[in-house]
């Protein structure tokens, strides 16, 4: 009788796993990052280096680059004269809009800006006092 139940059991416990969802870990595995028309997402599209275009009306001066990292980090890298600044970066998108923060001294300094226009060549943002930078993919 028992050799009965544990067969009965094991059935039972083999049905149970045949029983999964169709939205099982792995589909999700194979779409993850991927939008449901298999577009590219916001994120994905910003990876890489966008150079600041010349005639850009934002704080950057032109030449001066941003590179857009997986994980959510960035790299800036700021012309300032003959010297170029460096800053390491974090990064958030959620819909149009892009959260950056960094550290200045012991202070944590974020900012949100508006992504405008977002092509495979061209890309421009809006800060919150409304000034456009303009970039250019690298």
């Amino acid at each position: 009788m028992r050799i009965i139940s544990c067969f009965l059991m094991l059935g039972f416990a083999l049905f149970l796993i045949g029983c999964k969802p169709a939205d099982s870990t792995k589909d999700k595995d194979k779409t993850k990052g991927k939008q449901a028309n298999n577009e590219p997402t916001t994120q994905e599209k910003l990876l890489g280096k966008w150079e600041v275009k010349e005639g850009s009306k934002g704080d950057m001066p032109p030449g001066s680059i941003v590179e857009f990292l997986k994980e959510g980090k960035m790299k800036v890298s700021v012309k300032d004269g003959n010297k170029t600044v460096d800053a390491d970066m974090t990064y958030t998108v959620v819909d149009q809009t892009i959260k950056t923060a960094h550290k200045e001294g012991d202070k944590e300094v974020t900012e949100t800006v508006k992504i405008k226009t977002l092509t495979a060549t061209d890309f421009s943002i809006e800060d919150e006092k409304g000034k456009v930078e303009e970039f250019k993919k690298k």
